[in-house]
Parts: C-alpha cells; sequence; structure tokens
C-alpha cells in the first residue's frame, strides 16, 4: 500500500517497487489521490501489468490484500480486491489518557456494524504506540462484546497510540 502517514511516493519509486515483484503483473494500493496519481503514473512506464485500487483506509487494504490470489489474473484479482476493500467500513479510536480502549474499540465497532449486514470479521490494528498487553485487552473486549465474529488484532500498526478498525 502506498500513501497513508507518508505522502504520496514518487512514481519512480512505485515503478522500482513494482518491477521487484514477482510476475508479470502487480496490483497497487493506494489510500489517497495523490498516492493513486502517483501509481498511475508509474502503471504507465512499467513493463509489467499494474492495476491500481484505490482503499481509502489501512483497513480497507488488508481486507483487499487478503482477497489477493497470486494463481488469478490482474483482472480477476482487481475485481476481488475491489470487492473486499468496498465490503469494508472503517473507524478509528484514539483513547484518551487513562481511557478504557477496550470500551471505545467496542463502541466505535458497534457503530461500524450499525446496518450492516453479513459482517462476520473484524480487524483492529494498533497504532505502533499502543502496548501490546493494550492490545491483547482490546481485543478481547471485542470478542466479549461480539462472540459472534472473527476478530484479529494486529500490532505495530501505524506510528500513534490509536486504533484503526476495519469490518468486513
Amino acid at each position: 500500500m502506498i500513501g497513508s502517514d507518508s505522502g504520496a511516493p514518487e512514481p519512480s519509486a512505485v515503478a522500482s517497487a513494482v518491477a521487484g515483484q514477482p510476475g508479470g503483473s502487480a496490483v497497487v494500493l493506494a489510500d489517497s489521490p495523490a498516492a493513486r496519481a502517483s501509481a498511475e503514473r508509474a502503471a504507465v512506464v512499467s513493463p509489467k501489468l499494474v492495476g491500481v485500487l484505490f482503499v481509502g483506509h489501512p483497513a480497507a487494504a488488508l481486507a483487499a490484500a487478503t482477497a489477493f490470489n497470486p494463481m488469478s489474473s490482474l483482472e480477476e484479482n482487481m475485481g476481488a480486491m475491489g470487492d473486499a476493500a468496498s465490503s469494508c467500513r472503517a473507524g478509528v479510536v484514539t483513547p484518551g489518557a487513562g481511557a478504557d480502549a477496550g470500551s471505545a474499540v467496542v463502541a466505535e465497532t458497534d457503530r461500524l456494524l450499525a446496518g450492516m449486514a453479513g459482517a462476520g470479521v473484524v480487524t483492529l490494528v494498533a497504532g505502533a504506540g499502543v502496548r501490546h498487553d493494550e492490545a491483547a485487552a482490546a481485543g478481547r473486549a471485542l470478542r466479549r462484546a461480539h462472540p459472534d465474529l472473527h476478530v484479529d488484532v494486529v500490532t505495530g500498526g501505524p506510528p500513534g497510540s490509536h486504533y484503526l478498525i476495519g469490518v468486513e
């Protein structure tokens, strides 16, 4: 995924990253309009077939990445990954000092789930500033509140003491 907190990379950097990947095609996930424009410029000069998928949020990028199938064509992967990204609802929780992160994560997840039929997976990405035990506790609170959902907790996410939540 390109973009995020670091801004849009130069098209030459994207082209180099694509060239270093195996196979004759690649999918580039972009989370901002500037990153998408950079990737599209890189795709024009790449000798590989390159698909650029705008995901808009790191949680949607994770959903898209899990739909990638190395045995599928670029067109098939673009469709499956696009469907996965668009079916993801995403939110951010930044607990205040002394706040119960688990309660805040559950409340935001409840908001994301409202009116969403068929959700089965919640991905909780804890920022790099979140201690492992805090992330684990937030994950346990989420599992208690929603035992019918599969909850994945990922630590070491983007800088900061916040949580990204993706529901799909």
